[in-house]
Order: structure tokens, then C-alpha cells, then sequence
């Protein structure tokens, strides 16, 4: 199970799309009231995605076009939109949701722990990706992502997961998802790409998002997602480490909540 926690350590359950009673316990917290940018293992030369919480309506056509794209059977989801909320806000009831697919995390936890080497990343761009035919179905990889990146084929017996859509990025596509958005929040790119792009909306970035190269003391695996500063509530994604599953066997360093 993935669990969120805020700056202010409220958790959610991202398995049923709803909000914990943790929120509560500090009532000053707003969903807009953001705490300031999340640091991520971003890395220039690599792609990566920004998702704009503004934007973002829960509509959930990110979902299904890559299903469509993908043509995945019911129940694997390679992107998921979470939401988390709603929370009463003033007067008003408000909700974030949180588009959610790989991280292609900068040290990957899935690579780790795949015994057969089926699980690989791209040196060119960073995208991590699974082969097909090395994947064994052992569910290591599920076990040790910390953000229920790969998912589980029941039809082959093996696992899939977001690849940034590979097949149409090598064409100079966007991902189906990013492609399909009916509001425009997903971007995918260049970091530096990105962050020009913003620059010339005005919009108020944390520089750090994006050319920060130093260990992130939060998340070890170091995930290549990108999000706007002080724009909505910004959840932080962390691994329990008492939930470490016990096959694993190459994870040497796990988060503990300070």
C-alpha cells in the first residue's frame, strides 16, 4: 500500500481514493494551501513529467487513454489519478487529484529487486521499462516500488507498468496521456524545456524542482516527477519501511519518518 503524507503528516490511503482522518488533526491545513515544492530526483538530461494541480479535474482521461493506448485488460492501471479529499476548505468543499503514473525514479527500487534483469532504464532519457519476455512474474518489482508502479497482467502472467509510452516518444510523440489530457495539466519533456515554458506563463516554480542532483534526503529512490510551488496542497509520497516486503533483498536504505 502506498500511503501520502503532507508536510504536516496528513496520511491518506491512496488504495481507496479518500482521505484518512489524519487531516484532521491539524484543521489549518487547506488543499490550496501549498507547503512549498517537494524535491525530486530530476535530472536535466532526462524526461520528465509536470503535472499542474491547477488544472487537474479529476476527469480521468489520462486513464483511459492509455488504456486505450495500451489496449490493457480491466483492473492493471499504468497511470492512476488520485484523488485525495475532499476537504472542507472555508465554506467550501474542495479536492485534489493526483495523476500517478512511474516516477522513473533515479534509483530504482523495481531494478533492484528484479532477479532476471527485466526491469531496465533507458541511459539516453531515464525511462525505466519492463521486458517482456526476461519478466518472470515473480512481483518482486511490485513488492519494492514504493509508488504501486507496476501492475500486474493477469492475461500474461507478467507485469506491466508506464513507460512514457517508449513507442511513441521514439517517434517524437507525447505520451498518450499527456497527449489526451481534456485541460491540459500534464506536460512531458526536457526539465529545461519545462521550466521555459513556465517561465513565460509567469508561473511560480521552485528552481530546485528541477536541477537538483543531490541525494533527496526524503525519497531515496529519487523520482523524476516535477510539480508547481505554492500552487495546491502537495502531497509527499513515502515508503513505510515496516512494510518492506521480506523478498526483497537489495534495498539497502529505507525512509523513516522523522
Amino acid at each position: 500500500m502506498v500511503e501520502l503524507y503532507t508536510d504536516k503528516d496528513a496520511l491518506y490511503n491512496t488504495d481507496q481514493k479518500t482521505a484518512l482522518q489524519g487531516l484532521e488533526k491539524n484543521e489549518k491545513i487547506g488543499l490550496f494551501e501549498g507547503q512549498g515544492a517537494v524535491r525530486w530526483g530530476v535530472i536535466p538530461d532526462h524526461l520528465t513529467f509536470f503535472v499542474d494541480f491547477k488544472r487537474c479535474i479529476g476527469c480521468f482521461s489520462c486513464e483511459t487513454a492509455c488504456k486505450m493506448e495500451h489496449e490493457d485488460p480491466m483492473g492493471p492501471r499504468r497511470m492512476r489519478v488520485i484523488q485525495i479529499g475532499p476537504k472542507k476548505v472555508g465554506r467550501h468543499t474542495k479536492a485534489m487529484y493526483y495523476p500517478m503514473n512511474c516516477f522513473m525514479c533515479g534509483q530504482a527500487a523495481c531494478i533492484e529487486s528484479c532477479p532476471t534483469g527485466a526491469m531496465q532504464k533507458r541511459g539516453k532519457d531515464g525511462i525505466v521499462f519492463v521486458d517482456s519476455e526476461a519478466c518472470i512474474g515473480c512481483k518482486r518489482c511490485m513488492q519494492a516500488c514504493p509508488f504501486g508502479a507496476p501492475q500486474w497482467d493477469s492475461r500474461t502472467g507478467k507485469v506491466i507498468k508506464c513507460d512514457y509510452c517508449m513507442h511513441r516518444v521514439d517517434k517524437g510523440l507525447q505520451p498518450a496521456c499527456v497527449a489526451k489530457c481534456s485541460v491540459g495539466a500534464l506536460y512531458f519533456g526536457n526539465p529545461a524545456d519545462i521550466m521555459t515554458y513556465f517561465r513565460e506563463r509567469n508561473a511560480i516554480m521552485a528552481t530546485n524542482v528541477f536541477f537538483d542532483n543531490k541525494a533527496d534526503t526524503d525519497l531515496l529512490t529519487s523520482p523524476a516527477y516535477s510539480f508547481p510551488e505554492k500552487t495546491l496542497f502537495i502531497p509527499r509520497i513515502r515508503l513505510k519501511p515496516g512494510k518492506l516486503p521480506e523478498r526483497v533483498t537489495h534495498i539497502t536504505k529505507a525512509v523513516v519518518k522523522k
